[in-house]
């Protein structure tokens, strides 16, 4: 009786932690081609982060277990883009 109650919440859990995989993923790209497109080194670009942006930052990398899934995509994605445009 008990177990559809956490089916349920398990559910809902996986497809927030799924969500977030991908808002986190789209926030990378976006915040590595600012990045690139600045010519900054990761330091600099955030240390000339407004208050604002900060602050959206702490926010978006706060779910940190989506966050570190998202980059391990965002890399191996970037790191099959490369060989497959050398090869």
């Amino acid at each position: 009786m008990e177990s559809w109650i956490i089916w349920t919440i398990g559910s809902c859990l996986v497809a927030y932690f799924i969500f977030m995989v991908v808002i986190q993923y789209q926030y990378l790209g976006e915040l590595r081609k600012k990045q690139h497109k600045n010519g900054e080194e990761q330091n600099a670009y955030y240390e000339k982060m407004s208050f604002e942006e900060e602050q959206l930052h702490y926010r978006m990398q706060s779910f940190w277990p989506a966050a570190a899934v998202a980059a391990l995509i965002y890399k191996m994605v970037r790191l099959f883009k490369k060989n497959s445009t050398t090869a």
